[in-house]
């Protein structure tokens, strides 16, 4: 058995009602997460610590059957999503405990503090990731650029840093977002868009990986759905084939937990279960 709960079942915050946002402020996500020169915390466009605790249930439960099946044992199994909020924090806590180091938002490698890992803005108000950690990425995307004198400033510091930051910046408000993509195209460098949702719907990528099928939804319509990102090579992963209608379950769930046809007929009739 798996309980997925907001919190621990011990501990002081065993009874703190809460939701993901609370649970990574807690966990020091937010913490790391934002503008480095307001210092103000910045909310994920996902619920991240929510997701994954249930990704660690998933697992948890896996690892628990193959128990079951060499010890004839089952277990219960405890998965709080602050708990998965404090693992998911593994690189800054990491530093910490090492070096005693506080990771402070913008002014650690993932979170911005240098030119080469950083987002820049195109000349029509869309954004660019830029990722060129590796030396050769470096060069390539300085010479393309055309800010060639930055070739040996990758790992400036202080204030000759700061002034890669604004060199670069500059450049790549010289070109329109569509126009950076021309340039870039070909040159397999990890440089990307900032896309919209309205973009990733029709990206060719999440097209040719089935990421988001069709399905019926009977007497309705059809709709896509998002599907499992696991791909196997011996076995074909089953996206829901359709959505099942208002109440279509009811009975047999309530069967499955011992509830007898007289008693589902009464909460039908109290309006306490809809069909």
């Amino acid at each position: 058995m798996v309980r997925r709960i907001v919190r621990r079942s011990t501990g002081p915050y065993k009874d703190l009602p809460g939701h993901d946002i609370n649970f990574e402020a807690l966990a020091g996500i937010l913490a790391v997460t934002g503008n480095r020169d307001d210092r103000r915390p910045a909310i994920p466009g996902v619920p991240i610590a929510d997701l994954a605790a249930g990704f660690n249930a998933a697992l948890a439960i896996l690892a628990a059957l193959r128990t079951r099946d060499a010890t004839g044992r089952g277990e219960f199994i405890d998965v709080a999503i602050y708990d998965t909020a404090v693992v998911l924090m593994v690189l800054g806590l990491a530093r910490y405990l090492a070096t005693g180091e506080e990771p402070v938002a913008g002014e650690t490698l993932l979170t911005g503090v240098f030119p080469f890992y950083n987002l820049y803005e195109t000349k029509d108000g869309r954004w660019l990731a830029v990722a060129t950690v590796e030396p050769k990425f470096w060069t390539r995307m300085c010479e393309l650029v055309g800010a060639p004198d930055l070739l040996d400033q990758q790992f400036a510091e202080g204030e000759a840093r700061a002034a890669v930051a604004q060199t670069l910046a500059a450049k790549f408000r010289e070109r329109t977002l569509e126009s950076w993509e021309t340039l870039f195209a070909g040159e397999r460098l990890p440089i990307t868009a900032v896309k919209r949702v309205t973009e990733v719907v029709q990206d060719p990528q999440v097209k040719a990986r089935g990421l988001l099928p069709t399905v019926d939804i009977p007497g309705l319509r059809k709709a896509q759905v998002i599907a499992h990102p696991a791909k196997h090579t011996a076995t074909t992963t089953r996206n829901p084939a359709r959505v099942p209608k208002k109440g279509q379950d009811t009975d047999s769930i309530l069967r499955s937990i011992g509830y007898t046809t007289r008693q589902i007929a009464d909460l039908t009739k109290r309006g306490v279960i809809a069909k």
